[in-house]
């Protein structure tokens, strides 16, 4: 039996939720993109949960979403999942450190682990050998996209946080 707030519980939740937010992200958002910025859906669970449960829930959602992220891609195996584990257990160790009381918290929160998963992606692209023109991909793709995945982060973190009443544990936060 799965108890409220287990370990297997928030593994299934992640492989549920992150799992279809994934196949929207790879097949839907692409087609709903705003002048060419599509924001990162599975980030941003991922960094709410984080906000939500703490690292070490944030690492698991993290590894769970970029998994599934990895599956939809065509780029190369485990690109996501390090980005992702890395922002997630980050998020949730900032979250530890700083007031959680304020509200421009989980925005710079949402801004910064925008930014350093793109730039982490970035990273290991071109540790792959893939060009990636850096400047370009800064400007145009992930400083919109970081801004945009602000603004979308005032509609998630309080589902996930209403989501974390539901299955218990973890921190429990008001928004």
């Amino acid at each position: 039996m799965i108890r409220r707030g287990s370990l297997a519980l928030n593994v299934y939740l992640a492989i549920f939720i992150l799992g279809g937010m994934a196949l929207l992200q790879s097949t839907v958002v692409p087609v709903l993109s705003i002048v060419g910025v599509k924001p990162s859906l599975v980030l941003l669970l991922v960094v709410a949960w984080s906000i939500v449960r703490g690292g070490a829930d944030g690492a698991i959602w993290g590894f769970v979403g970029g998994l599934a992220l990895d599956l939809f891609s065509g780029g190369p195996w485990g690109v996501s999942i390090l980005a992702l584990t890395v922002v997630g257990l980050l998020a949730g160790l900032a979250e530890v450190n700083l007031s959680r009381n304020n509200l421009l918290f989980p925005t710079a929160l949402t801004f910064g682990a925008s930014l350093l998963y793109d730039l982490l992606c970035v990273a290991v692209l071109s540790l792959a050998g893939w060009r990636v023109p850096l400047l370009d991909t800064l400007l145009v793709t992930i400083l919109p996209t970081a801004i945009l995945n602000v603004l979308l982060s005032f509609a998630v973190l309080p589902l996930m946080i209403g989501l974390n009443r539901l299955v218990g544990g973890g921190r429990q936060l008001r928004w």
